[in-house]
């Protein structure tokens, strides 16, 4: 699963994947982003992607040093930093791919031999079920809204400044769902 940029949503990625790869490059400052993102908490596996570039090491220790603030329980997993050179010009020189396998590989048994697994599928059910109840409520919404004009209308009042998108959704449901009501 690739997901692009680093927002709350591919966060989300986690409730999908048993294991999470990082993949990130020198250079980029992108350590500092995925620490900030919040997705450091999430990998499984960091990789150092183009390993051979100038600043290489010094990502590696910046990474390295992320994972380290990190509050791990004893026997829980420890994400670990792969550095690899996937693409060059002669084969002996791509590097760390093998690391990475096997990395990944340490994973799964982690998951399997610890009982961590049954959260990672409890998850992933979560997840999925959450999915699909958000995909046929707007699908039961909108088919509620056709040809009545009011669609046109919300979206317009949220373009126009007079209403936000959570008070139009908080509108439309409370119109076209049945709600219980806050004691």
């Amino acid at each position: 699963v690739e997901t692009l940029g680093a927002g709350q949503d591919e966060i989300d990625v986690i409730h999908i994947a048993q294991t999470c790869v990082l993949v990130t490059t020198p250079g980029m400052g992108d350590e500092i982003q995925a620490l900030k993102a919040g997705l450091m908490e999430i990998a499984d596996i960091i990789v150092l992607n183009k390993a051979d570039l100038d600043g290489a090491n010094t990502c590696i220790k910046n990474l390295q040093a992320s994972l380290s603030v990190v509050s791990f329980k004893e026997g829980e997993w420890v994400p670990q930093v792969i550095p690899t050179v996937s693409v060059a010009s002669k084969p002996e020189d791509i590097k760390g791919i093998d690391e990475l396998v096997a990395g990944i590989l340490k994973h799964q048994e982690y998951l399997h031999t610890s009982s961590a697994i049954d959260q990672v599928k409890f998850e992933r059910t979560e997840q999925e079920l959450g999915l699909i109840f958000k995909d046929e409520v707007q699908k039961l919404i909108f088919k509620g809204l056709r040809g009545t004009g009011k669609k046109r209308k919300y979206i317009n009042s949220i373009i126009e400044g007079k209403n936000d998108p959570y008070s139009v959704v908080e509108e439309i449901l409370n119109t076209y769902l049945i709600r219980k009501k806050k004691k």
